[in-house]
């Protein structure tokens, strides 16, 4: 995904938290998932950041048919962690599972935590405190 306007984030100073409300969405297609995910171009935008931006906090919502595998499900965001980590970023994350079926339920936080304790891609910066994952509070 490509931003259709020149934005970034050098100008803002002083800048040191940043959120973001976004929606991904997988469906599974053939043996494999296609993904619809705007975290490239909010990866793009990140990378424009001041020195001063030390917290992102992204609220997302994650449409899914069924529950891929862990490492399919968190995919759309290893890019966005790594750059965070390279940048001296924490990205916070509120995540919800949506399953689209007859019942269009939302799957529990234990299921999104045990969820993410798989994904490969993202365990490392878990570890090191980059990528904090926090329940949803209703």
């Amino acid at each position: 995904m490509v931003l259709l306007f020149p934005f970034t984030l050098a100008d803002l100073f002083h800048m040191e938290r940043l959120t973001i409300f976004t929606v991904c969405a997988l469906w599974p297609r053939g043996d494999g998932w296609d993904q619809y995910s705007p975290t490239p171009a909010i990866t793009e935008l990140i990378s424009t950041a001041p020195p001063t931006l030390k917290q992102v906090f992204l609220e997302f919502t994650l449409l899914l048919q069924n529950l891929p595998d862990p490492d399919t499900a968190w995919a759309p965001l290893v890019p966005l962690v790594e750059k965070c980590s390279s940048l001296s970023i924490t990205i916070s994350v509120c995540a919800k599972f949506k399953i689209q079926d007859e019942r269009d339920k939302y799957l529990c936080p234990s299921k999104i935590f045990s969820s993410l304790s798989g994904c490969g891609g993202l365990k490392q910066y878990v570890e090191k405190g980059v990528f904090v994952l926090i329940p949803e509070i209703e």
